[in-house]
């Protein structure tokens, strides 16, 4: 640390770093064992909760090592400075957020970032940087809750703060306006900090809440549950997606039957059904349209179909010009940009030249267009061609949205609905009768 920052933390372990020297835990007695000093001296509850993380963050520095003692200390007895930032000159919002962790059992962070826009470690961390605090200080102020987002030469500080303000809630040591309930440690920091189960009994002075590694992650993922009815619908559909690629798989001769039959007996369970994916039914609809119509190509007819963010449902057939997933995007686009369903939005010249590379120069055999083809064509045709280039620009609005073809996608169709960032699940059928190798 450099001389021009010596100088503060000297002054600071002069007085409050000393007294929480002298509050050590006690061999045996936990974290428990400075609640009621703290009490006596009726000091307020952040305060307490202060004080015990930096005792907790003391023990944890000391099993761990890599890390000055008195820099930890400091860090941890000033990483919830940002509360009393907040507090002193936003008071009337800031009131507001404590009625809403209160009311709504949000994390202070999480009431904080949807009232003010910004959270106590956000504004700690721009108050120490603007006062010249050394980076070292500065990045566990600032990314106690947010450990994965902290810079690696200072994890290991942030890692032990955020460890120790947790295990503190836990423990109920005072109070920083939190629930104390269901704070789960950053798994990354766990395991970077090398802590097990009986460690964490040891800084508490109580039995753990967590019964494994596991325990300590993966299992309190349900502590960021805020609406339990939407990640119910979430979690349904993904056994759906989950199912779908399981399904092409094995159909490629990627997976075994084993897993696929897994996959049906989770749906079971569930209760799921394939149509409970909103595009699956229509894509397999306008599958049996292009065979009535008398569309397809060489006899084979594949629909596709995209959800779009409104919940609008736009389907594509394909034909010997183009693939129904490309079919789909010229469609979507259209829709979206308030084209007439029947322009085309493709130059001529331009699919005639293609398919004559295609097959002419290249001795393809499929030549309708696929979707990075397609896409291709659009992005030329929209150089001159108005309505083209406002379905260009509507293209960026597909992003995320679900997608269900009724054929597995070839690797043109795939890498474009990639590059579109949709979610993309199919039917585990093949377009093409060719499933044989050419060398």
């Amino acid at each position: 640390m450099d001389e021009k920052h010596g100088g503060f933390l000297h002054c600071f372990d002069q007085d409050g770093c000393r007294q929480a020297e002298k509050r050590r835990i006690q061999p045996g007695g936990g974290l428990k064992s400075v609640a009621g000093e703290f009490e006596e001296r009726d000091l307020d509850e952040l305060w307490k909760h202060s004080m015990g993380c930096a005792v907790a963050a003391q023990i944890i520095s000391d099993k761990s090592g890599g890390v000055d003692r008195k820099t930890v200390l400091t860090a941890a007895i000033l990483h919830d400075i940002g509360k009393v930032i907040m507090d002193l000159f936003f008071s009337r919002e800031y009131a507001k957020t404590l009625t809403t962790v209160r009311n709504n059992g949000l994390s202070m962070a999480k009431a904080e970032e949807n009232i003010m826009g910004f959270n106590h470690a956000d504004a700690g961390g721009w108050f120490c940087d603007e006062i010249a605090f050394p980076s070292v200080l500065v990045s566990p102020i600032s990314f106690h809750h947010n450990v994965d987002g902290v810079d690696k030469e200072h994890e290991l500080i942030t890692s032990i703060v955020h460890i120790a303000d947790n295990l503190c809630k836990r423990a109920q040591i005072g109070d920083g306006g939190d629930d104390n309930k269901n704070h789960a440690i950053n798994l990354h920091a766990q395991r970077l900090l090398n802590l097990n189960k009986d460690d964490l009994e040891k800084i508490t002075g109580e039995e753990s809440i967590y019964k494994s590694p596991t325990d300590m992650g993966v299992n309190r993922a349900s502590a960021g549950i805020m609406d339990d009815k939407v990640i119910q619908v979430a979690s349904h559909q993904e056994i759906i997606r989950r199912y779908f690629r399981c399904a092409v798989e094995y159909a490629m001769g990627l997976m075994d039957k084993d897993s696929v039959e897994r996959a049906e007996l989770i749906m079971e369970k569930v209760n799921a059904k394939v149509e409970d994916r909103r595009v699956v039914k229509p894509s397999r609809d306008a599958a049996v349209k292009a065979n009535e119509e008398g569309k397809g190509n060489e006899g084979i007819f594949c629909g596709a179909a995209i959800e779009l963010k409104d919940g609008t449902i736009i389907t594509g057939k394909n034909s010997p010009l183009m693939h129904a997933a490309s079919s789909l995007i010229l469609n979507a686009t259209k829709h979206l940009a308030n084209l007439p369903e029947d322009m085309h939005l493709l130059p001529k010249n331009s699919i005639d030249s293609l398919t004559f590379l295609k097959k002419e120069v290249l001795t393809g055999k499929m030549i309708s267009l696929d979707t990075e083809e397609t896409l291709i064509v659009l992005g030329i045709s929209a150089i001159s061609n108005p309505a083209a280039q406002l379905a260009v620009e509507k293209l960026k609005e597909l992003r995320n949205c679900e997608v269900h073809l009724t054929h597995i996608p070839t690797p043109g169709d795939e890498a474009g609905l990639r590059k579109l960032h949709v979610n993309l699940t199919c039917d585990p059928e093949f377009s093409t009768k060719s499933l044989f190798l050419r060398d």
